[in-house]
Order: C-alpha cells, then structure tokens, then sequence
C-alpha cells in the first residue's frame, strides 16, 4: 500500500443549494393596460408630460386623419382633420388618475381636445418583457 491510499480525502463541503423565489413573491406585481390617447395635432408634448407623471415607460406617437368628409368638419367647425395617436403602457392602478388628469386638460382650451382609453393587458411572456413594458428595470438589466 502506498501513502496516497492511507490519506482520507476529505469530501467537498457542499455549497447550499439556493432556489430564488417567484419574481411576484419579492416584487409588487402591477397589472398592465395599454393606453391609447388620440389628440389634435402638435399636442402630443402635453400629453407626454402628462404621461411621465404617472411613470409610462414605453410610448408610441403616430399621426392620423380623421375619416369625416371636409364639408362635415366644416359643418361642425373643426379646421384641422390631422390627429396625434399616442400608444403607452400603464400600470392599471393609474388608469383612473391619469384619464382625469388628461380630462382637465382637454377641458381647458379649444386646441387641446381628444379621447384617452385603456385596455386590459392579460399576459406578457417573460419577465424581461414586463419589467421593460412595466418600467421597473433596474440598471443593468
């Protein structure tokens, strides 16, 4: 027998073995809904600061047209048949406050008119997607 076979190896100390936890067990979970705000044109700022309030993330702006013939905006006194469409991603818990915010905003000028609503949002894939669509990234990620 040689030395080598006399010597007790001693076992690897075991590292403990750590499961993480669901993301929702440490983390506030939000629902989501997508906030569509339709508005004149070059009003789309106002809207967005509005938006930054309320910590939307993620906004889309595009332009439209409204579909009514020229003699009815005549008829109706509308001069401008050029929208801003706004796309954002909002916690559902802040839909209420921010529809009345943006409701006292309409109500102040003549400019300053659109509609705002929101939809439900029930399911995102991965939780990558809903920390970037619910804006709670931490840097890094």
């Amino acid at each position: 027998m040689n030395k080598k076979d006399n010597v007790k190896q001693s076992p690897l100390p075991r590292k403990k073995v750590i499961t993480p936890k669901p993301y929702d067990q440490t983390h506030a979970v939000s629902r989501l809904k997508f906030f569509v705000t339709v508005i004149n044109h070059n009003h789309h700022k106002d809207v967005l600061s509005i938006l930054k309030n309320y910590e939307v993330g993620l906004n889309f702006i595009t332009h439209g047209r409204g579909t009514a013939t020229r003699e009815i905006y005549e008829i109706l006194g509308f001069s401008d048949v050029r929208k801003d469409i706004i796309f954002s991603i909002v916690k559902a818990e802040r839909t209420d406050e921010l529809k009345n915010e943006l409701a006292k905003m309409f109500a102040k000028g003549k400019d300053a008119k659109g509609i705002a609503f929101a939809i439900n949002i029930t399911s995102v894939i991965g939780l990558s997607i809903y920390k970037y669509l619910s804006n709670t990234r931490t840097i890094g990620e």
